[in-house]
């Protein structure tokens, strides 16, 4: 019995783990991001309007031609290297913090 629910285990994790990296991210644009969308992971490019860098995070304004939202990034032991003007692309959860809609940055980009 022991062997047999490690067995399943193990399977079990190799599924998840096949799964998960075949899931394929939402590319949208901002000014589509919706409360339909918390919880999903979300694939956004534009263009970073405003930078604040406090301890442990750094929130970035990126706008496209379809709006603008707020991008929050931890920063574990790294800084993150963009600044005001550039063009990013941001790989991350949308999210709702205080009845505002953002993007929690899983992957920041400079193209």
């Amino acid at each position: 019995m022991f062997k047999i629910a490690i067995v399943t285990s193990l399977v079990g994790l190799f599924v998840m783990i096949f799964i998960s990296e075949n899931i394929e991210v939402l590319m949208v644009k901002i000014g589509n991001i919706n409360e339909e969308m918390l919880g999903e992971k979300v694939n956004i490019n534009g263009v970073v309007n405003s930078k604040r860098d406090l301890p442990g995070i750094v929130i970035l304004n990126v706008s496209d031609d379809t709006g603008s939202i707020k991008v929050v990034a931890y920063k574990k032991n790294k800084k993150i290297l963009v600044k005001k003007n550039d063009n990013v692309d941001v790989e991350g959860l949308v999210r709702d913090y205080e009845g505002e809609l953002e993007v929690m940055a899983e992957m920041i980009n400079k193209y």
